[in-house]
């Protein structure tokens, strides 16, 4: 059977023909070629000089919106409103296990070096 997507299976002996939709884009054959350019690139690269990202957002205003209380009681909570407070951590990673971290506040949807960092 002809496998529709790179690195799909896409039969299963117990069940019959199991359906896996992927871009249509990866059965052409310039799509192909860059992606074993790409796998033979992989080989020549240093792992040492690899820098792995990471970003994560907190959102500090969340609360529990259910409590208990009495029967007939109502349960009452106040918090600041920091509905559109937002803190964001990016962190690096390397193969040696150095790790760089940068706290700032907002979303990470611009340029970096305008940021406002806390840590």
């Amino acid at each position: 059977m002809n496998q529709p997507c790179a690195g799909s299976s896409t039969t299963n002996l117990d069940y019959g023909v199991k359906k896996t939709v992927c871009a249509a884009e990866q059965n052409r054959e310039d799509v192909k070629q860059k992606r074993e350019e790409w796998k033979e690139f992989q080989r020549t690269v240093d792992p040492t000089k690899l820098i792995f990202l990471d970003e994560s957002g907190v959102n500090i205003g969340m609360t529990r919106r259910y409590g208990r209380a009495a029967k007939n009681q109502r349960v009452m909570d106040a918090l600041p409103d920091v509905r559109f407070v937002r803190t964001t951590i990016l962190l690096s990673v390397r193969m040696d296990g150095t790790i760089v971290p940068i706290i700032f506040e907002d979303a990470l949807n611009g340029d970096l070096r305008s940021v406002k960092t806390i840590v």
